[in-house]
C-alpha cells in the first residue's frame, strides 16, 4: 500500500476521533485535547507531504486566523495562549486544504463511522428493553455534573435520561445535533446506508432540538434542489401526516404518554421562555446574562474560567447563545461567526454553505458549542464538494469543447 493512502486513512482516523472527542465519547474522556491535537497535526504534516498539490487559499489563512482568534480570546487573554487552545486549530487548517476528493472521502468516512457506532448501539439500547445486557458498571465524568451511567461498552446508559438514546456520548442532544449536521452536509441521500441510520438514530434520542434541526434541514435541502413552489409541494404530505401524527399523540392516554411530554408538549407557547422546551439555561443565568447586558461587559465576557467556576457551583449553567456570550463576549462570538462567514462566502456553491451556515446558527441559539470538530468538519469538507447546477453544465461544456478540439 502507498504510504500517501496509509498517510491519509491515518489523518482522517485521527480527525474521525477528534470529531467524537467534542462529541463526548466515554474512551476519550481522560484524554487531552492537545495532545491529541498535536498526534494528529503530526500525522496530517505527513500526508500533506505525501500529496502533489494542496490548496493554498488566501481565505482559508483568513478563516485560520479567526479560529486562532477564537481560540484564545478571553478577559484574562494571556491565560489562554497555550497548546491545548491552538493545537486544534492546526488540524482544521489542514483540513481545508485537502483535495476536494479527499475532503469527500473524509465526509463519508466520518459520516459512516458516526452512523456505524450509533447503529451498534442503538441495537443494544432496544435489546435493554428486553433483556438484561452485561455491563462494567458504573462510570462518571467528572468535568461535568450528573453524568454517570452504566457501560456498556457500545452504549452508555444514564438514568436521568431514561428512554433517550445517546449511544457512546455524554448528551442524546449533542448526538442528534451532530447527526443532523451530517444529514445536511450528505444532501440527506437516502440510497446511502449511513445517512439512513443517522435518521432513524435522530429519531430514537428523543431530541426536541435534533428534531427541528432535521426538519429545518430537509427544508433547506428542498430549497437547493428546486423552486419553492416545489417545496411546499414535497412538503404537504410530510405536514398533513405530522399533524395527524401529533393530534393522535396529544390525544392518546390523554396526553400522559412520553413522546408527548418529551416532545410535543415542550413546542408549547410559554411567555417567559418562547415555547416550553426552551430549558437550555437556569434562571440564575436569565438574571446574570441581563446584568452582563446592563453593565456592558458582554462586549468582551467575563471569562471562561469565572464561568466555568459558576457553572461547577450550580448557578450559570447550560448551554446555548447566553452561556457563550457570558463566557467569550459578543467579540469572541463575533470571531467565530466570522470563521464560518469566511468559508461561506468564498464555498464554490454559496447557496449551501450560507444554509448550512444558517443552520449552524439556529444550532447555536441553544447548543452553542461552535468550535467542536464535530460542527467544523462537516461544515468545511461539505460547503467545497458540491457545485451549483449551472457550474457543472458549464464544467460539462467545457470538457465537451475540449474533446471536440482534440
Amino acid at each position: 500500500m502507498k504510504k500517501e493512502v496509509v498517510a491519509y486513512w491515518l489523518f482522517a482516523l485521527g480527525i474521525f476521533l477528534l470529531v467524537l472527542k467534542s462529541m463526548g465519547a466515554y474512551f476519550l474522556w481522560n484524554v487531552s485535547i492537545g495532545p491529541l491535537s498535536l498526534l494528529v497535526t503530526l500525522i496530517g504534516l505527513v500526508y500533506a507531504k505525501t500529496q502533489k498539490q494542496l490548496y493554498n487559499s488566501r481565505h482559508f489563512i483568513y478563516a485560520f486566523l479567526f479560529l486562532i482568534l477564537y481560540s484564545i480570546w478571553d478577559r484574562d487573554i494571556m491565560s489562554q495562549i497555550n497548546i491545548g487552545n491552538i493545537m486544534p486549530c492546526i488540524p482544521i487548517l489542514l483540513v481545508l486544504m485537502m483535495p476536494t476528493k479527499d475532503k469527500r472521502t473524509l465526509l463519508s468516512f466520518c459520516s459512516c463511522g458516526l452512523a456505524f457506532i450509533s447503529g451498534i448501539s442503538l441495537i443494544a439500547f432496544i435489546l435493554l428493553f428486553f433483556t438484561e445486557l452485561p455491563n462494567v458498571g458504573i462510570i462518571s465524568d467528572e468535568t461535568a455534573e450528573n453524568y454517570s451511567y452504566t457501560n456498556y461498552i457500545i452504549l452508555l446508559k444514564g438514568a436521568f435520561y431514561d428512554i433517550r438514546f445517546n449511544a457512546i456520548f455524554r448528551e442524546p442532544g449533542h448526538l442528534a445535533m451532530i447527526a443532523s449536521y451530517f444529514l445536511f452536509a450528505n444532501r440527506y441521500d437516502m440510497k446511502k446506508w449511513y445517512n439512513i441510520v443517522l435518521l432513524i438514530v435522530i429519531g430514537f434520542t428523543l431530541s426536541l432540538a435534533g428534531y427541528v434541526l432535521t426538519i429545518v434541514g430537509y427544508m433547506f435541502n428542498l430549497l437547493l434542489a428546486g423552486r419553492l413552489t416545489t417545496v411546499f409541494k414535497k412538503l404537504i404530505p410530510y405536514v398533513i401526516v405530522m399533524v395527524i401524527a401529533m393530534l393522535g399523540i396529544m390525544s392518546y392516554n390523554r396526553g400522559h404518554n412520553f413522546v408527548n411530554e418529551l416532545i410535543i408538549a415542550r413546542l408549547e407557547y410559554d411567555e417567559d421562555k418562547g415555547v416550553q422546551g426552551n430549558n437550555r439555561v437556569n434562571d440564575y443565568t436569565d438574571t446574570y446574562f441581563k446584568n452582563i447586558i446592563s453593565d456592558g461587559s458582554f462586549i468582551i465576557g467575563t471569562g471562561r474560567d469565572k464561568q466555568s467556576h459558576l457553572a461547577s457551583i450550580g448557578k450559570v449553567t447550560g448551554s446555548g447563545y447566553k452561556i457563550h456570550i457570558i463566557a467569550r463576549g459578543l467579540i469572541g462570538t463575533f470571531f467565530i461567526f466570522m470563521f464560518y462567514y469566511v468559508l461561506a462566502k468564498n464555498a464554490p456553491y454559496r447557496r449551501f454553505a450560507f444554509l448550512m451556515l444558517l443552520l449552524y446558527c439556529l444550532s447555536f441559539w441553544q447548543r452553542a458549542y461552535p468550535s467542536w470538530p464535530a460542527w467544523i468538519i462537516p461544515f468545511i469538507t461539505s460547503i467545497y464538494i458540491y457545485r451549483p447546477q449551472a457550474m457543472l453544465r458549464q464544467q460539462k461544456h467545457n470538457t465537451i469543447e475540449r474533446e471536440c478540439l482534440v
